[in-house]
């Protein structure tokens, strides 16, 4: 464990970023306390570990029919329509 950090911070701080919730600054000093604290990060290993475990008696759902192509209409607005050779050249 890093000498200024003890044991309840570390849990605390690794559950933090392992959901995702430190800002870029705090992520990149997490990520370098992780480099050279091993403690810090068998804590993150726990978290990931529990988290994951959460999902385990979710079943999957199938996305609603047609979900894709609103996501990307809404995004990117309607498709395109292709215009054959043909009528390209006004036949």
């Amino acid at each position: 464990m890093t000498d200024d950090i003890n044991t309840e911070d570390e849990m605390v701080l690794a559950a933090e970023y392992a959901l995702g919730l430190s800002s870029p600054a705090e992520e990149s000093a997490i990520e370098d306390l992780l480099a050279v604290d091993p403690e810090l990060w068998d804590h993150y290993a726990e978290w990931i570990e529990s988290f994951a475990n959460l999902t385990d008696d979710v079943a999957p759902v199938a996305p609603p029919a047609g979900l894709k192509e609103r996501v990307n209409e809404a995004l990117f607005g309607p498709p395109e329509t292709k215009q054959s050779l043909f009528s390209r050249f006004g036949l």
